[in-house]
């Protein structure tokens, strides 16, 4: 096993376009693709079900996906992926989108309800527009709804990027700690802004926040941020099996939100395999 350092914050040439265009963004997720990789060349025995909050690029979905259809030809896989934006959804679902359209075709449109194979998986997303794609071995599915762990998928090895890119509110949190509590042999990320607007929480928001981070200090500043983040999801009276992996603060943002603090934060959880010596661990310097 190799633990990799690097200063994911020092790109003074980043892009701020979009997130999706950010150079550091790019590098993490790229790596994280990498390591998902080796994580399913390493534990194949499953089909992957690999669940996110892809951008308008698709680009994770695109990488991974060009791996299962070329190396794991031998099962059929499941990439789903979550948005919770009405506008943004319509927009990638189009049968004229640049990226999507280009990646996968429609095959059926119609709510979560009218596929039995991914309402099994996502019951509290059942009335939510969906719309199914196949490609090769891999059946793709794009749900407006927030994002949510995914039930009854002991047949699939999971792969889930929670890329939330927004405070650290408690349920965000628990959604990650659910994740990695649930599933054995499976890869768990997530994404949190550590720049909160004023220094602190508002009041008017106190109660989305989980009260132990808030006690500690939680959006004073966003190293600090950062830190109380990390202890908290590693905290083994929460995370009950997850080893960490991934734990990388950056300058992010894109748009509107330029030069926004970020954390990156990922775990392997373990199951029937408790090494991770397959792995490289990426931490920032």
């Amino acid at each position: 096993m190799l633990v990799r350092f690097f200063k994911a914050c020092s790109n003074r040439y980043m892009s701020y376009g979009t997130a999706e265009d950010n150079k550091v963004k790019r590098l993490l997720v790229d790596t994280i693709t990498k390591e998902n990789i080796k994580e399913y060349n390493f534990d194949s025995r499953r089909p992957a079900l690999s669940v996110g909050l892809p951008a308008d690029k698709f680009i994770q979905d695109q990488q991974f996906y060009n791996h299962l259809a070329t190396k794991h030809k031998d099962k059929q896989h499941v990439i789903a992926g979550f948005e919770m934006d009405s506008d943004d959804w319509d927009h990638r679902a189009g049968d004229d989108h640049e990226f999507r359209a280009r990646f996968w075709k429609v095959e059926k449109r119609g709510v979560v309800a009218d596929f039995p194979e991914v309402v099994r998986l996502f019951p509290r997303s059942r009335n939510a527009r969906c719309i199914m794609g196949k490609r090769k071995n891999c059946t793709f599915f794009y749900i407006n709804a927030p994002i949510e762990v995914p039930q009854n998928a002991s047949r699939y090895k999971l792969f889930m990027f929670l890329d939330f890119c927004s405070y650290a509110y408690k349920n965000l949190l628990d959604l990650c700690l659910e994740g990695v509590n649930l599933y054995c042999d499976a890869m768990i990320q997530a994404t949190y802004c550590t720049t909160v607007r004023g220094g602190k929480p508002c009041s008017k928001n106190a109660h989305r926040w989980d009260t132990s981070t808030l006690k500690k200090g939680i959006g004073e500043r966003w190293d600090k941020t950062a830190d109380i983040i990390s202890s908290h999801l590693c905290d083994g009276r929460r995370n009950y099996r997850g080893e960490l992996v991934f734990d990388c603060d950056y300058l992010g943002g894109g748009g509107d939100y330029p030069r926004t603090h970020m954390k990156t934060i990922g775990f392997r959880t373990r199951g029937r395999f408790t090494s991770t010596k397959h792995l490289e661990k990426h931490f920032v310097a």
